[in-house]
């Protein structure tokens, strides 16, 4: 059974600010996840970016959703990685600000 894993970061940036960041720094994200994925694929849209990552052969869907306070992420783990889920929070809540600056 899937279980999402949902955290939101407050920036002070605007929208668009926050969104450029991301972009030019989805090369750092990607590194990070890369020693437990065997493939990541990234679609931009306007308000942010959806991803899918495969690791251990189980598919992750995640989403990254930016409005003008909130960063949302949401990774909806799938069951063998659910045990996972309170160590990916902690990690996403240290890293994700880092990465808006």
């Amino acid at each position: 059974m899937e279980k999402p894993l949902v955290v939101t970061i407050e920036h002070h940036s605007t929208r668009a600010e926050v969104l450029a960041k991301l972009k030019a720094r989805f090369g750092e994200i990607r590194s990070q996840i890369a020693p437990y994925a065997s493939s990541v694929h990234a679609e931009w849209t306007e308000s942010g970016v959806t991803a899918q990552v495969t690791t251990l052969g189980q598919p992750i869907a995640s989403r990254i959703d930016v409005d003008e306070r909130l960063v949302r992420l949401e990774v909806r783990l799938p069951g063998l990685l659910a045990v996972l889920s309170g160590l990916i929070e902690g990690v996403v809540r240290r890293e994700g600000p880092k990465l808006l600056r």
